[in-house]
Order: structure tokens, then C-alpha cells, then sequence
């Protein structure tokens, strides 16, 4: 017992030699601290911020604990990133912005500056994060949501050029989230998913581009383009679709001829394109006089040789004296017609791989050509006019919506049309063809009836409202025909 009391009183003298020093040592290491802290504030304002960090951080490592440190290093660094972006110096900015972020990482501005620093270096993920920080603490920070918006909109842009479109609708789409009513984000949408193929999808973007904005031409020209080609895919899906209400005749089939290395597919194709007209009453008068006249049908190599081909022969009686002719005179005439169809336009109408107007055209120039031959097995004349090539290219046409779409052609489509079948008249050597002729007249007696003629029958009239169009060429001969 004697023993442990001599112990604990020599730890207790022990400590009482001890406690005073630890005392001084405290003392000395706080007085430091604060040393080396005021140093620091004079460093700082004197806008020496890096003697002053390294001050407050000697004052810190003495003292961890030492707030009044702690804060003021942190504008320290904030201060030091600040003259760094000044000078452009963003690197060094962005180290010492994550410092004051590494302090106190609620700070909204901060992190705002930050995203200017990455914007700057082309850091724009980096930029987008920071921008997003600030905004989520505080909302209010206008800057911060402009600058988040342009990096998005640009950068879909960007992927939008690159072809990265689904990266591109992801941008615009967060664009969208921070400014719901820009009209020119819409409409960039509207044109990755037409680039995505996605039309349905377009329209849509494209309509709230214009309920925005209703003077925003581009985009209510691509909400037209898109809608058609909503429409074009469903023509095409029809056509791939169709089946055919009836089978043509055989003896037709006995007047259908194969030229030598033509694609025997087209031989079965062109069956079926006979039983389209044929399931069409005014198609089906067309192929009676087609085969009352045993009109043969020619399947020609590639898409050129396609035409009705009409040859007259006449005969002549002449009456002589001594031997010498002195009067000849007519005593009648053998014309022969046939029609050549090239391979390409009868494989196209069935080939889901081309664009749909493509598809149609190749069904119009079959009925087309019959137009032509049916004419010239009817009438005398031989001629050929630009209103016989637009009046029996409508035809065409409006048989083909008939099959296609059950229907005839509506005015407005008649119109488009009759414009689209002028401009390509004036941009071949049809050009050169007379202007009028008796075709209407003539094809109407086969019972076939040109819709809405009043809109092309007047050569002419029609011909003013394309001729300002840069892709064809103006006619002499009509130009003289328009009244001053």
C-alpha cells in the first residue's frame, strides 16, 4: 500500500513539472497561429493571395480549428481564380474555383464562375455540370440559365452536324427544359428527327415551332415537306399493299411482247400493272381500244425507248399515158401503233426502295403511253402537242390515285400536277412540240375524261405560271403567245 503512494505522488509531482509547460507550448502555438492569420488578412489586402493562402495555411496547420482562417482563405482562392479568368487564365481558375468548392460547395456563384472557366477551355460537359450546380442553388441565377441553355442548344448543333442525332435530341430536349418557348429549338428538333427519318415526329416539333413563332417561314415550309412525306410513306406502304380488283383479258396478254435482254421479272410485273388499269373502268377503255386495235406492247431494255410509236404508210394510185405518170392520187393509208414500255418503269412501281413519287411516275407513264396510242388508233391526225403530253400525263396521274388511294385527284393535287407535268414538257424536246391540238376531244370519245382540265388545257396560261422557274427553259414560241 506504502508503495502505490509513492508512485501516484511521483506521477502527480511529475505532472505538476509537465502541465505548465503544455501550458506554454498551447499558448505559443495559438499566438502563432493568429500570427501567421493576420499576416495573411495584410497579404490579402494587398491583393497578394498567394502569400496570403500560404499564410492562412500555416495558420491552419497550427490550428486546425481556426474558422476566421478557414473562410479567409477561401475568398482568398476565390480571389485568386477570379484575376485568373480576368487574364485568361482558366486552368489555374478552375484549380483554385474547386478549391473555394472544396471549402463551402454551396456556393452558387462559384460554381457558375467555374462553368464560365470550363466553357472557356471547351470543357462543355463540365461547363453544363456546374451551370446545373448553380442553378439547383439558386434559381433565380438568370446567367447561369442562358448560358445553360446556349451550351445545349449548341452543342446540339454540333451533334446534329456530326450526324450524332440522337445525342442532338437529347440537347435540344434539356434546352427545351430551361426554355419551353423558343420556337428555333423546336424547329432544330423538327430537323434531326426528318434526319432520323422520324417524320411523324418532326411535324410535331415543327407545329409547335409555328404556334410560337406563325411568321416562322423555314419552319412552316418543313412542316409542309414533313407532312408529305408522312403521306408519301403511307402512299407507299399502300402501294406495296395493293391487289388488283381484276384480271385483264387474255387476248391483251396475246399483244404484250418481250424485247431481247429485258428482265423477264417485268414481264410478271407488267401483268400486274395491266390489272391495276384494267380494275379501273376509264383504264380498262383505254385497254379496249388498246386491244380492239390490237395495239401490240413492247417491253424495252432500260427506262429510254418509252414511248407509242406510230408509222403511216399511204398508198397511192397513179394513173399514166404512153407510159409517163400523169395523176396520182391517194387510195388510202395502213398506220401502225405500238407501245414501248422501258423495263424500269414497270419493276419501279413495285420496289419499296424508291421514293414513292418515283413509284407512282412509273405506273403514270404506262398509262401515259396507252393514252397516247389509244388517241392515235381513234383519230386521223398523227400530231403530237404539249397539251396532248400534259393532258394524257394527267390521266396518268389520276388513274394512279384512283388504284393507289381510291379516290381521283383533288383540285389543289391536279394543279400541282399539271405545273409539275409543264415544267418537265419545257425541259426536253418536247419544248418543241405545237401547243394545242384535239386530244381532249379525241380521248374523251374512248370514254376517258382529264381531270380538271380547265387548269392545263390552256397551254399557255399554264406556261406563265411556271416560266419564272430558274430549272426550265423559256419558249420563244410561247413567250410570243403571252399578251403584253
Amino acid at each position: 500500500m506504502g508503495y502505490k503512494l509513492k508512485k501516484w505522488a511521483l506521477i502527480l509531482a511529475l505532472v505538476s513539472v509537465i502541465n505548465p509547460f503544455c501550458n506554454d507550448i498551447a499558448f505559443s502555438r495559438g499566438n502563432s497561429a493568429v500570427y501567421y492569420y493576420n499576416m495573411g488578412v495584410d497579404f490579402q489586402n494587398n491583393g497578394k493571395y498567394t502569400l496570403a493562402i500560404k499564410n492562412y495555411q500555416k495558420a491552419l496547420s497550427l490550428n486546425p480549428k481556426f474558422s476566421s482562417a478557414r473562410k479567409n482563405i477561401m475568398y482568398a482562392y476565390l480571389s485568386l481564380a477570379n484575376n485568373y479568368c480576368q487574364n485568361k487564365k482558366y486552368t489555374l481558375a478552375i484549380q483554385n474555383y474547386k478549391k473555394v468548392l472544396g471549402i463551402n460547395p454551396k456556393m452558387a456563384e462559384v460554381h457558375y464562375n467555374l462553368g464560365l472557366a470550363y466553357y472557356n477551355t471547351g470543357q462543355n460537359n463540365l461547363a453544363i455540370k456546374s451551370y446545373e450546380k448553380a442553378l439547383k442553388l439558386k434559381p433565380s441565377l438568370s446567367e447561369a440559365k442562358n448560358n445553360l441553355i446556349a451550351l445545349y442548344f449548341n452543342s446540339g448543333i454540333n451533334y446534329s452536324n456530326s450526324g450524332m442525332y440522337d445525342n442532338a435530341v437529347y440537347c435540344y430536349k434539356k434546352a427545351l427544359e430551361y426554355n419551353p418557348n423558343d420556337a428555333k429549338t423546336y424547329y432544330n428538333l423538327g430537323i434531326v428527327y426528318n434526319s432520323l427519318g422520324r417524320n411523324e415526329e418532326a411535324i410535331q416539333y415543327y407545329q409547335k415551332a409555328v404556334s410560337i413563332d406563325p411568321n416562322y417561314a423555314s419552319a412552316s415550309n418543313n412542316l409542309e415537306y414533313s407532312v408529305k412525306k408522312v403521306e408519301e410513306a403511307d402512299l407507299s406502304a399502300q402501294i406495296d399493299k395493293l391487289v388488283p380488283a381484276q384480271k385483264f383479258p387474255a387476248e391483251i396478254q396475246n399483244l404484250i411482247r418481250l424485247n431481247r435482254s429485258v428482265n423477264y421479272a417485268a414481264l410478271g410485273r407488267l401483268y400486274e400493272i395491266l390489272d391495276f388499269i384494267w380494275s379501273d373502268p376509264e383504264g380498262q377503255r383505254l385497254l379496249v381500244v388498246i386491244m380492239n386495235n390490237k395495239i401490240p406492247i413492247n417491253i424495252t431494255r432500260g427506262s429510254g425507248d418509252t414511248n407509242a410509236h406510230v408509222s403511216v404508210t399511204s398508198y397511192k394510185n397513179t394513173l399514166t399515158y404512153a407510159g409517163f405518170p400523169i395523176f396520182s392520187y391517194k387510195t388510202g393509208q395502213n398506220k401502225e401503233i405500238s407501245v414501248n414500255i422501258g423495263e424500269d418503269h414497270i419493276l419501279a412501281f413495285k420496289n419499296p426502295n424508291l421514293p414513292t413519287h418515283t413509284r407512282i411516275y412509273s405506273f403514270h407513264a404506262v398509262v401515259h403511253e396507252l393514252c397516247h396510242a389509244a388517241k392515235n388508233a381513234t383519230s386521223k391526225a398523227n400530231d403530237n402537242a404539249m397539251s396532248e403530253e400534259i393532258a394524257a400525263s394527267m390521266i396518268g396521274y389520276n388513274i394512279a390515285s384512283k388504284v393507289i388511294q381510291g379516290r381521283s385527284l383533288t383540285g389543289k393535287e391536279a394543279e400541282e400536277y399539271a405545273k409539275n407535268c409543264m415544267k418537265a414538257v419545257l425541259k426536253d424536246d418536247h419544248r418543241f412540240l405545237p401547243v394545242y391540238d384535239n386530244f381532249i376531244s379525241e380521248i374523251q370519245k374512248c370514254g376517258v375524261y382529264p381531270p380538271y382540265p380547265y387548269l392545263y388545257q390552256n397551254v399557255v396560261q399554264l406556261y406563265k405560271s411556271v416560266r419564272d422557274d430558274p430549272e426550265i427553259q423559256r419558249v420563244d414560241t410561247l413567250e410570243r403567245m403571252i399578251p403584253n
